[in-house]
């Protein structure tokens, strides 16, 4: 885990922002104890013995006649921007997982819908539907629990091709040879 990221756990549980010199022998922050602790107990708890030069962020008022230059040499923030990268990452890290989440929840939704609600669309129709059309729905609504999206749509689009296509070799079939033109004789 890089140093950042761990400081960024710290302030998590602690809501104490530090850096350090060295590295940290613990894998992960250890969790907050019940009972009060020195800062010496809590930095060797948590910190380890491989750091030094531990300093602990926090505000400090300073006189108005202190120089700008002054304050930053004394604050040195490139520690504080890489918490705070490392922070808006995880943030955006986790939205995009609840993106992921999201679709693939609205997908199982839209892939499927209950059986009772095609029922309720074929008894609408009933009288209007022709007899293979309304066979072939009742048989899918006796077969199936739930009506599966793309595979109803993939099932029609196949059966509406097939009665075109039927259709159209029935008409050319019934139709009467073309007279034929003065360019053919």
């Amino acid at each position: 885990m890089s140093k950042e990221k761990y400081c960024t756990n710290i302030l998590r549980y602690y809501s104490i922002l530090v850096e350090y010199e060295g590295n940290e022998d613990k894998l992960n922050v250890p969790l907050p104890l019940e009972e009060p602790e020195t800062f010496a107990h809590w930095r060797q708890r948590v910190l380890g013995n491989d750091v030094s030069d531990v300093k602990v962020y926090m505000p400090i008022e300073f006189q108005g006649k202190t120089l700008i230059s002054t304050i930053q040499n004394k604050i040195d923030s490139r520690h504080i921007a890489n918490i705070f990268n490392n922070l808006r990452k995880e943030k955006n890290g986790q939205i995009k997982v609840a993106i992921e989440e999201a679709v693939i929840k609205n997908r199982e939704i839209f892939t499927t819908f209950p059986i009772d609600t095609l029922e309720e669309i074929v008894e609408d129709l009933e009288f209007t539907l022709e007899e293979p059309v309304n066979e072939f729905l009742e048989k899918y609504i006796q077969d199936n629990s739930e009506v599966k999206t793309e595979e109803l749509i993939e099932k029609l689009l196949k059966l509406y091709n097939d009665a075109v296509h039927e259709f159209r070799v029935l008409r050319n079939k019934n139709q009467p040879p073309s007279e034929p033109t003065n360019d053919e004789t």
